[in-house]
């Protein structure tokens, strides 16, 4: 038995955005805030997003990778407003500070009740999530990551944050630079390959089908997307697939990609699209001598389907090539070491990715911390 859930209303296609003032009657939200980033709060899509929702509160006073403060002083923001509804908009990062202070705005529980899996035990204010990156899937996941303290970031985790509706409207992705296209992409598969393969016992055939379509849409249009930054056809395919992995992966989650990944995010200060193109090679490395990635692979790179079908036992080489191409021809680096990331700094992050239990215990093979430094030594 397995439970799933995602977002119940979503609204897809271009110029979609337009559709927000009726969202808003729908769900009987009369003066919403607007959570955005700082770069995004002065463009167009955020002067449209308050035209049809009547508003001027905005909060944009995030951070690439929130904190807590960020959230708290979100709330603190939208009770002064007294807000009666929340609007996210922009990429993962806005998404997920919007989901957390849907619910702190209701004043019914705290921040530090809520880290984990399925720790919310109230009720939230309304919530629409509009992404500007395809990516994160956050728009459909129980998922809001959160950076505490100085790097480390924490999860929370409930269905209680999944919004009750969505718009993706692939013009909103245009802006999007061709490193932030890739790497995007990059976590949107990532999220796929891993959801796919998740040891979680809500591993489901539902998650397994979502992530092999998400595969399908994000290697027929993903290089199209890099290359050619104004095709529509190809920017609102890769945002289909990145949310189809989302639908997947925040039912069947992620697991030791994501895991060391997220040290690098902290520490360095990297993107997690970034982080999570860095380390996949060497954790796909590591799975494959328990796991068959053909099937994914071939969703991913039908191009290569002889090469996959007749010598399985390069289908991660054929993945790491790839993927290692797309990120090339975003001039983006897939070598830890040319960020500043020393064969020094290995011992440590390995021990940060270690708490990460919540994602490692997805991993198909066992990750040790010994583990973890072979596959960061591997892709310095």
């Amino acid at each position: 038995m397995y439970t799933f859930n995602t977002t119940p209303r979503l609204v897809i296609g271009t110029s979609k955005l337009q559709h927000l003032g009726a969202l808003l009657s729908d769900l009987r939200i009369k003066n919403p805030l607007i959570v955005t980033g700082p770069n995004l709060s002065k463009t167009k899509v955020i002067k449209e997003a308050q035209k049809w929702a009547d508003t001027a509160n905005v909060f944009c006073d995030l951070v690439q990778d929130p904190t807590t403060d960020n959230v708290l002083n979100c709330v603190a923001y939208g009770l002064n407003k007294q807000v009666d509804g929340v609007i996210g908009i922009g990429g993962g990062s806005s998404l997920d500070v919007a989901k957390v202070a849907s619910v702190l705005l209701k004043q019914e529980t705290d921040l530090d009740d809520m880290w984990g899996v399925n720790n919310i035990h109230s009720s939230r204010l309304p919530l629409i999530l509009i992404p500007t990156t395809a990516g994160s899937g956050s728009e459909v996941t129980p998922v809001s990551i959160i950076t505490t303290g100085e790097t480390t970031k924490m999860g929370i985790v409930s269905h209680k944050i999944i919004p009750d509706a969505a718009i993706l409207d692939p013009l909103l992705t245009v802006s999007c630079s061709p490193s932030l296209t890739a790497y995007s992409a990059i976590d949107a598969m990532v999220h796929a390959i891993e959801s796919f393969t998740s040891k979680s016992l809500n591993n489901n055939p539902y998650s397994k089908m979502l992530a092999l379509e998400a595969c399908h849409w994000l290697g027929k249009s993903t290089k199209k997307a890099i290359l050619e930054p104004d095709n529509i056809e190809a920017r609102a395919n890769v945002q289909y697939g990145a949310m189809l992995a989302g639908q997947a992966f925040g039912n069947s989650p992620v697991a030791a990609v994501h895991a060391l990944a997220y040290p690098l995010g902290g520490h360095f200060k990297l993107p997690h699209g970034l982080t999570n193109t860095l380390v996949l090679p060497g954790v796909l490395a590591y799975n494959q001598e328990v796991v068959d990635y053909s099937s994914l692979a071939l969703a991913l790179f039908p191009n290569d389907a002889g090469e996959i079908n007749y010598y399985k036992s390069d289908v991660v080489e054929v993945m790491c090539k790839n993927i290692k191409e797309l990120a090339e021809l975003a001039d983006i680096n897939t070598q830890m070491s040319y960020y500043g990331i020393t064969s020094e700094d290995i011992p440590f992050l390995a021990e940060e990715s270690m708490k990460q239990t919540r994602l490692l215990v997805n991993n198909p093979r066992e990750i040790t911390q010994e583990i973890a430094e072979d596959i960061y030594q591997k892709v310095l």
